[in-house]
């Protein structure tokens, strides 16, 4: 959770026109952060792991290492569902570019993975399947502001709308199935 709150920390110095959601749901899986505005959508997973991200298309793994170098542990990155970290955020990425796709807005939908520790690092990086891995928040910040203007502000005003139905939806989906 406060690798979750550094990242919504840090996305508040972009300008009052993007809008945030935080734990968006929808049919294949949740995303950290869901965010709306002139750049566009971005779909955003945050992970507070202090281990080596590797990245060879769809798989990735991690190396972690003790303080003084030694490793000590590594393995795949996966969420419990055996999806890859990348997987985690595109699924859920794709299908809302989909359901706004059937209500009229045709945009890409922006994946992001922001690891956020301070002994977290970048090894590999292969075919990387997602537009963006951020070891910390500059990198993601910054992929964020360059992408210049997808949308005016009605433009986003109607597609946060449509994103809390959708979300509004699923979760009550997910409510019934629980009991």
């Amino acid at each position: 959770m406060l690798a979750e709150d550094t990242v919504t920390h840090a996305l508040q110095a972009l300008s009052d026109e993007w809008l945030l959601f935080r734990g968006y749901t929808n049919r294949s899986g949740e995303v950290d952060h869901l965010l709306v505005g002139p750049g566009g959508v971005w779909a955003i997973e945050v992970k507070g792991r202090s281990v080596c991200v590797h990245i060879q298309g769809d798989y990735w793994s991690y190396e972690k290492y003790d303080r003084y170098g030694n490793l000590v542990g590594q393995g795949a990155l996966t969420d419990r569902r055996g999806r890859s970290w990348g997987r985690q955020v595109s699924e859920p990425a794709s299908a809302l570019q989909t359901f706004l796709a059937t209500r009229g807005v045709y945009t890409t939908v922006h994946t992001a993975v922001a690891v956020i520790n301070d002994r977290a690092s970048l090894g590999v990086c292969d075919n990387c399947p997602i537009d963006v891995v951020s070891i910390g928040t500059h990198y993601l910040l910054d992929s964020i502001q360059a992408q210049g203007t997808v949308f005016d502000a009605g433009s986003c005003h109607k597609i946060a709308g449509l994103i809390r139905r959708d979300h509004t939806f699923h979760a009550q989906c997910r409510g019934s199935r629980r009991r």
